[in-house]
């Protein structure tokens, strides 16, 4: 006997009798003597014992279940089918018998019987995982891999966390992709004008991929490019990337697809997400129904919104009937002029085309890991001692840098995030009132994705205490959440930036992106951070994200604060939102051309000064007589001017009004520190391009602002 068939039976029979011992009685003798032989593969024994069950039990299925199952190991199908066909007769509504037989038929390449087998056990239990599976086999070993796919599918749904399932489904799909990708003939002269593509990366790169999808089937995680691979090549430069998106015939499509267009590559996984959703699904199906766009329409509105794309682009690009003509116009010229060449590569979806030849998904990843390997990164696993020393809570003298080494240099792609320091020249004199918390070490290369960054809480009852908060918002800082109880979780509800992660705690929590591991198209995303507080100086603790599925469109992590048990966050509010809910808040004085924003414990009121700089006036509350006051942006030291004292505050030279603007509009927190104020002023900086933009405009020294 063939050593795999012998593994192959030895897991039948064991599969078999666990079956049947959920069904009989703690003391059946016969049936426990042949599970015992089983495990010492004593066969004969194993076959006696069996026999045994059958005579004291005639009627019951399960001992010829059984029997069957060890038939199959030794290689005697006849008569392991006559003992399945027993058991059918002795419960006609189970379907193992049916799965069983299946297996036999598969096994013995006769894929009709098998196939009807395991139809007949599906419809007696349609959730029916072996048969969902074994069908799946047959379908496949039949070339009819679109039944096989549909079958993979609905046995995934049941067991979503089955690796083995996933991997079968995957070859199935990739070999289908290489067998397509041999066929189609692909022109550059045809891809569509560039109104209607999204381009990324330089135009100059080596390599060039094409992306083939359309809006209402977007591309499978196993059938698209990996999103961290992809992200490292364009990241690089090493990679231009173009986005098409193909007209299937319904009007959906033409609108999935417009949506997609005018989003651009700020809103693409937003949208991705969203289309993906039971909600984007019904919008899409509305159309088809009964052409009604409202319904995708806020879709949309609301996904841009969280993107941080502009609003208008919904109604003058989106859903611009215009727009839609010239589309399928174009769609129609390119789509035409290329059909004699043999396959259309506009009628496959997804294509992927690296520089001018079709290939498979899997082959492309290969590329893009050469192209841009990842990094080595590991998650912090235990608490680690900071290199520098500690000045201790009484020393008020700050470091020369009080920056850590590890600070990333601000990236104009995260605005208006902008979560890491701002590197400021050293300056000299000033005397030092206490500094904030040194920010956590951002040690990790990447960001968070854009969708997955915003406010998040435990639960419902949380994200509406948030809610009311921030629609009651009459100051700045009421946009983020209140400090989190003391007796609460050890996660409360957060902010999560690009590259940061704030607890809202009594200890000032803070946490920088540490890890950011490669995971494969069909594992989770996750994220490691270092955290810092100020009662534990020295120490960075380690803090896990993960994404999980839920209900519902909003993201949902699970956060792990050290050796704490994990608590499940879902998301409140995108961050490309918080910006919008700010905007009203930065109180803005066209006639005296002054910015002014007002936290609990004072104000920052901005003005362009003379010679075009841009000039900050404190107000802290309760201030008095003390030293001059120090500002701090996320953490370092911001020293380009010194503060003047004035009637009612002092004020603050932060240098040329362009430069000075896009600092604060890269960064999340300016902080100001004594003033003879009793503690610390902390200004959110959301919706702070925009608000500067305002100020530009009426202020003519100023300069060029930052675009909102």
């Amino acid at each position: 006997m063939r050593q795999d068939a012998m593994k192959r039976g030895v897991a039948a029979v064991a599969l078999v009798l666990a079956l049947a011992s959920g069904a009989q009685a703690e003391g059946d003798d016969a049936l426990s003597q042949a599970r015992a032989a089983q495990a010492r593969l004593d066969f004969a024994a194993a076959y006696s014992a069996l026999a045994a069950a059958i005579a004291e039990r005639p009627d019951a299925p399960d001992a010829y279940l059984a029997r069957a199952a060890l038939h199959r190991t030794l290689d005697r199908p006849a008569l392991a089918l006559a003992d399945l066909d027993r058991a059918r007769r002795r419960a006609p509504e189970a379907p193992e018998a049916e799965v069983a037989t299946g297996d036999i038929w598969l096994e013995n390449n006769a894929f009709s019987r098998a196939i009807r087998a395991y139809d007949a056990a599906l419809a007696r239990a349609p959730d029916h995982l072996p048969a969902l599976v074994g069908r799946a086999r047959a379908y496949t070993r039949a070339g009819l891999v679109g039944n096989a796919l549909a079958d993979y599918d609905r046995a995934l749904a049941l067991a979503p966390d089955d690796a083995a399932l996933a991997a079968a489904r995957d070859a199935i799909v990739n070999a289908r992709a290489a067998r397509q990708a041999e066929t189609i003939r692909y022109d550059p002269a045809a891809l569509m004008a560039p109104e209607f593509r999204i381009e990324q990366g330089p135009p100059g790169a080596d390599a060039h991929l094409v992306i083939v999808e359309v809006g209402t089937d977007l591309a499978a995680r196993n059938a698209e490019p990996d999103p961290a691979a992809l992200a490292r090549a364009l990241e690089t430069g090493a990679l231009r990337l173009t986005r098409l998106f193909t007209y299937t015939g319904e009007d959906s499509a033409i609108w999935a697809n417009l949506a997609l267009i005018c989003g651009g590559s700020e809103a693409f996984e937003t949208l991705r997400t969203t289309f993906r959703g039971e909600a984007g699904r019904t919008a899409l199906a509305a159309i088809g129904a009964s052409g009604d766009l409202a319904p995708l329409k806020a879709l949309v509105a609301e996904a841009y919104a969280g993107a941080g794309v502009d609003a208008a682009r919904v109604e003058s690009c989106a859903f611009d009937r215009g727009m839609a003509l010239r589309y399928l116009a174009d769609w129609s010229e390119k789509h035409d002029s290329h059909a004699w060449k043999g396959v259309n590569f506009y009628d496959y979806w997804p294509v992927l085309v690296w520089n001018d030849a079709p290939l498979p998904a899997d082959e492309v990843n290969a590329r893009l890991q050469a192209l841009a390997p990842p990094p080595e990164a590991s998650i912090v696993a235990e608490p680690v001692a900071v290199a520098t020393e500690d000045p201790g809570e009484d020393d008020a003298t700050p470091p020369d840098d009080p920056a850590p080494a590890e600070a990333v240099a601000p990236d104009a792609q995260d605005a208006p995030d902008g979560d890491t320091a701002v590197d400021a020249p050293a300056t000299a004199d000033l005397a030092p009132p206490p500094m904030p918390p040194a920010p956590a070490p951002v040690t990790a290369q990447g960001s968070v994705p854009a969708e997955l960054r915003g406010i998040y809480a435990p639960g419902l009852v949380e994200c509406l205490a948030y809610d009311a908060r921030r629609a009651a918002a009459q100051r700045l800082d009421d946009i983020l959440p209140a400090v989190n109880p003391l007796d609460g979780p050890p996660v409360g509800t957060i902010l999560l930036t690009s590259r940061r992660l704030h607890l809202f705690n009594a200890t000032d929590t803070e946490c920088g992106l540490a890890a950011l591991p490669e995971t494969d198209a069909e594992a989770p995303w996750q994220a490691g951070f270092a955290c810092t507080n100020a009662l534990a100086k020295g120490v960075i603790a380690p803090l896990g994200l993960v994404r999980v599925d839920g209900e519902g469109p909003a993201p949902r992590l699970e956060a792990r604060l050290g050796e704490a048990p994990p608590v499940p966050l879902v998301q409140c509010r995108a961050f490309g939102l918080l910006g919008r809910d700010a905007g009203p808040l930065w109180r803005f004085d066209a006639t005296e051309c002054r910015l002014r924003a007002e936290v609990a414990a004072g104000g920052f009121t901005f003005e362009v000064g003379p010679a075009g700089h841009l000039m900050l006036r404190l107000q802290p509350e309760a201030a008095g007589a003390g030293e001059p006051p120090r500002l701090w942006l996320d953490g370092t030291a911001w020293d380009d001017g010194r503060p003047t004292e004035t009637e009612t505050g002092w004020q603050v030279d932060l240098g040329p009004f362009s430069g000075a603007a896009e600092r604060l509009g890269l960064g999340l927190f300016l902080e100001a520190a004594g003033g003879g104020a009793p503690g610390r002023l902390r200004l959110p900086l959301l919706g702070s391009a925009a608000a500067m933009a305002q100020l530009a405009a009426c202020a003519p020294g100023a300069g060029a602002a930052p675009e909102p």
